[in-house]
């Protein structure tokens, strides 16, 4: 059986600056003998950033589903316009979304810092490092499955998930500045697939 599809390339400019919180697994990174949270955290703060086996920092695919997702649950609270086959099954993230900065791909070493001072549970503030990319583009793939969604709809999600959304940690779409852009291009292409049964 041959089912055609088609496919977004696209590519995104950042508005505002985008940060990172990959969660640390302790036994991956592991604590020096005696140190202290501050001095771990100002060590391996890096290590929050999404990168590849080489290095080369990434929007996580799952995270570029989660935001187009959040998008379609904002149209249809705004809207009350209906994509449900879109959430769920009309579209597939393929692989991670690339970060150029500058115009070269990004290095996990390369990093800017970013702080923070949150409140701890115990009611202190706490200091707490993160990456941060201030001058950002990314560039990804969508596989679009449900031949009801127009290329003008995914457009618009995308518009509307770069605006009211955003991608990273203290985003737009939490009440934050960080993580929003702007749709530079989506050229669409199909292609055909073959389906056996």
């Amino acid at each position: 059986m041959n089912i055609q599809h088609r496919i977004a390339n696209i590519v995104i400019k950042g508005k505002t600056p985008y940060s990172q919180s990959n969660f640390l697994d302790e036994e991956q990174f592991p604590r020096l003998e005696k140190e202290k949270s501050d001095a771990y955290d100002a060590r391996i703060w890096r290590e929050k950033a999404y990168y590849d086996l080489n290095g080369e920092v990434i929007i996580p695919g799952k995270h570029i589903r989660n935001m187009i997702t959040s998008a379609i649950k904002y149209v249809n609270q705004q809207n009350k316009v209906q994509y449900p086959r879109f959430s769920k099954a009309g579209i597939l993230v393929v692989g991670n979304f690339e970060i150029f900065s500058e115009g070269r791909k990004l290095i996990k070493d390369t990093l800017e810092m970013d702080i923070s001072f949150p409140t701890s549970n115990s009611g202190n503030k706490i200091k707490v490092r993160h990456p941060i990319i201030r001058n950002w583009t990314s560039v990804g793939k969508i596989k679009i499955t449900d031949s009801n969604i127009s290329n003008e709809v995914v457009r618009s999600i995308l518009n509307i998930a770069g605006e009211y959304i955003g991608i990273g940690r203290y985003r737009v779409g939490n009440g934050d500045e960080y993580g929003s852009f702007e749709v530079l291009s989506i050229e669409f292409e199909d292609f055909k697939e073959d389906i056996v049964f």
